[in-house]
Formats: structure tokens, C-alpha cells, sequence
């Protein structure tokens, strides 16, 4: 029986220039506007969580609603982050 090694699946590293700092990958940025509707849609799913909690069917589908909308107003940005 012989063991294998795991493979690494992850792309190998790019390498830095001597003398330079590695510098983060940028960060997204959101507008004003754009994080107030999130922020809003966030709060009133909240509150209707609330009022459903006896009804558990209708608050997941009130939540995968919730995401949907909020993956619209935010994108798909920070999915793997």
C-alpha cells in the first residue's frame, strides 16, 4: 500500500520583487446609499423575524428573500472572502 501526498490545489504565490512590501488585495467599496438600503433591508427583516418566529417555513423564506435582496444591493463581492 503506498500513500500518496495531498495535492495543493491552490495556485502558486507570485513572488515579490525584493524590497517591496506584499501588499492586501483592495477591499470592496460601497457608497453611502448602497450600505443605508442594506443596512435597511437587514433591520426590517429583523422585525418581520420577529413577528415569524411561530412560523418557521415562512421566516426561511422571508431570510433567503432577505439574502437575494441583499446580494443585489451588495454583489457577489464578498463571496470567498
Amino acid at each position: 500500500m503506498s500513500k500518496q501526498l495531498p495535492v495543493d490545489d491552490r495556485p502558486p504565490e507570485t513572488p515579490i520583487a525584493s524590497g517591496e512590501e506584499a501588499r492586501p488585495p483592495p477591499r470592496p467599496r460601497f457608497s453611502r446609499r448602497r450600505l443605508a438600503l442594506a443596512f435597511t433591508l437587514a433591520a426590517l427583516a429583523d422585525g418581520l423575524s420577529v413577528l415569524l418566529t411561530l412560523a418557521p417555513p415562512v421566516q426561511w423564506a422571508a431570510d433567503l428573500v432577505t439574502a437575494i435582496l441583499l446580494f443585489m444591493v451588495l454583489g457577489w463581492l464578498l463571496i470567498g472572502c
